[in-house]
């Protein structure tokens, strides 16, 4: 993986892990109404005599409603609107598969940087704190003083690491 693009995931990750809990949660309730969308059209088959698909009135034609839509949905029909459903279904399923990578790989990279390290890639890609609050506090919370530059190679240190996990 090029460096450029493990830096970008970097900069993606905490929307990412936003957008991954989003897309969990709208998933499964796009899976459920398909489910009661097929069951519906399946009670509407078994409990109604049929459904008028064609939007023409019933008329004389021969045969009953019930078969005719069997045969309809036995050779595959199914609702346009449906379809759109189950398209954006799948779309939001390779999203978060996609979303999901990028946390995954960030995650493990954060796992083997020092605790410095870490914390230090997280305030500048998750948080986007400025060199001068970052300066600050690695001096009072970690008690090291060092200058814009030192921030400078302290993350070059950790994102030279990264780049070598990212391979």
């Amino acid at each position: 993986m090029k460096p450029e693009r493990a830096e970008e995931m970097l900069k993606e990750y905490k929307g990412c892990v936003g957008r991954c809990g989003y897309l969990k949660k709208a998933i499964a309730e796009a899976e459920e109404d398909i489910g009661a969308w097929e069951r519906s059209l399946a009670s509407d088959l078994v409990n109604s005599g049929g459904v008028n698909m064609d939007g023409m009135p019933h008329g004389t034609a021969v045969g009953k409603p019930t078969e005719r839509m069997a045969l309809t949905l036995a050779a595959g029909y199914i609702p346009e609107d449906l379809k759109e459903a189950k398209e954006r279904l799948k779309e939001m399923i390779q999203e978060l598969r996609e979303k999901e990578m990028i946390v995954v790989f960030v995650e493990a990279w954060l796992s083997g940087l020092t605790e410095r390290e870490k914390w230090l890639i997280e305030q500048v890609y998750f948080e986007q704190q400025t060199y001068a609050y970052i300066i600050s506090a690695l001096r009072s919370k970690h008690g090291i003083n060092t200058s814009k530059d030192g921030v400078r190679r302290m993350k070059k240190t950790a994102l030279d690491k990264i780049y070598e996990m990212a391979g």
